[in-house]
Order: C-alpha cells, then sequence, then structure tokens
C-alpha cells in the first residue's frame, strides 16, 4: 500500500493535457457551463472543494477545466473505490490526479498544498433516483469536515444542481440492493431520449466564499455541528442554482 498516496503523480503529458482540454471545453460547450464566484479559489496553498455528486460526474470535471483555464491549477479527487475497481476508468482517474478517498490521502494531498476536491455523498449521492435529485445525501458523513479541521486549510463549497438532469435515473431495487451488498453502482439510467448520449443541461457551478474550519482540537459535538453548517450551506446553493437556471 503507497504509503503517500499521490506524491508519485505527475500531472499529464501536453499531449494528454492538450486532448483533455479539448474534450472538457467542447463538454463545456455543449452545456453552456459557467462558474460563479471562481474567484474563491485560492491561487495557491491547500483547498478543500467540496462538492456534490451527480450520476455523470463530468460535471466536476468542467468546475477543474474552469479553475486550470484561470489559475493553472489541477484539482486532485478523492475518488469513490468503485472507481478504482472499474479497469480503463480507474487508468485515467489514476492520470488525470485521482486517488481512493481516504483520510490519509486526502491529508497527505493538503499537507502538499492541492486544491483537493470531495463529494462527500459518494456513489449513494450520485446513484440516487430522479425524484430525488438535487438532495444532498451526506446523512452522518463527517470525514471531510475532519479531514479540513485536522489539515486546517480552507473550504470551498461547489453546487451545480442541474447536473442531476443530464440523465434520468429510474427508481430501481435492483441498483439499491447491488450497491449495498456490492457497493457497485449499476443504475437504471436514459440520456437524450432513450440512449445514453447526455442531455444538453445548462449547466452552472456555484462557488461559496473560503469557509475557514474550526480549531484542532475540536469537541465531537463541535465537528457534527461544523458538518451540518457545510451541509445547510450546500443546499442553500443548490437552491440558488436551481432559481437561476429554471427548467423549461
Amino acid at each position: 500500500m503507497e504509503t503517500n498516496p499521490g506524491s508519485s503523480w505527475e500531472q499529464p503529458g501536453d499531449d494528454t493535457l492538450r486532448h483533455a482540454l479539448t474534450v472538457l471545453r467542447g463538454m463545456a460547450r455543449f452545456h453552456r457551463h459557467r462558474v460563479l464566484n471562481l474567484d474563491a479559489i485560492p491561487k495557491t496553498g491547500p483547498c478543500l472543494l467540496v462538492v456534490n455528486h451527480s450520476l455523470a460526474t463530468y460535471d466536476i470535471s468542467l468546475l477543474g477545466l474552469r479553475i486550470y483555464e484561470k489559475s493553472g491549477r489541477f484539482i486532485r479527487g478523492l475518488g469513490d473505490r468503485a472507481i478504482f475497481k472499474t479497469p480503463v476508468i480507474s487508468q485515467v482517474a489514476h492520470q488525470f490526479g485521482v486517488v481512493p478517498g481516504s483520510p490519509d490521502s486526502g491529508l497527505n494531498l493538503l499537507n502538499q498544498g492541492h486544491l483537493v476536491v470531495v463529494a462527500p455523498g459518494g456513489m449513494r449521492e450520485a446513484i440516487r433516483s430522479t425524484k430525488d435529485r438535487y438532495q444532498i445525501v451526506w446523512r452522518g458523513r463527517k470525514g471531510f469536515a475532519k479531514l479540513a479541521i485536522q489539515a486546517q486549510c480552507p473550504i470551498v463549497l461547489a453546487a451545480c444542481p442541474r447536473a442531476d438532469d443530464i440523465y434520468r435515473v429510474r427508481e430501481s431495487r435492483f441498483t439499491r440492493s447491488v450497491y449495498k451488498y456490492l457497493k457497485l453502482p449499476v443504475p437504471v439510467v436514459t440520456g437524450f431520449g432513450p440512449t445514453l448520449i447526455p442531455k444538453p443541461v445548462p449547466l452552472t457551478h456555484i462557488l461559496s466564499p473560503i469557509i475557514r474550519p474550526p480549531p484542532r482540537d475540536s469537541a465531537e459535538s463541535e465537528i457534527r455541528a461544523f458538518q451540518q453548517s457545510l451541509r445547510q450551506q450546500m443546499e442553500r446553493l443548490m437552491e440558488k442554482g436551481l432559481a437561476s437556471h429554471p427548467l423549461l
């Protein structure tokens, strides 16, 4: 097991990066993607970027594109372990700096001064059905809050609610059972019409101002209150995003 996750990563080579930017810029045009309050992202130093998790997932990469275009910074992702069980996807994820999500890997990346992105809802939030879209499914997950406290790094929340409209995810007992027992995502999903082509939904990321964590010696009750405050702020950002992009 790697003792310092992410330390051996090298940013993509020029050809790989150029191809990736071409694809992402095409997707950004397809979705008329924009970011509000992008200046909230620090130009240097560690920062924990906390996002909602859509089934499409690539909306996170579109945010990463805008950050790279503005500051030259790469985001480093803490990924669900299901990603690293999937051939090809795991290789692409590793190439672009995603590491299996864990407290150690997150802390190591932040200590190295990286901009680290995490989706606390994980795959459970991503595969929720369309009837539950826009909901923040963080429940009692406090790991990301503890990570920011331990690293004493700033936090920026980034909400993109309309990413949940890229695909229609059907309610499925099979999907819930497979994820519950095997931790594998097998959603019943459609995009444009009956296909898996993504719908051309306009996407906007709304970023919060920088949020400072409480001190390292915070009691468990303070950590819980901090997590609840972050969740409530994210829910307000989601509501703001929905109001700015009403469905026609």
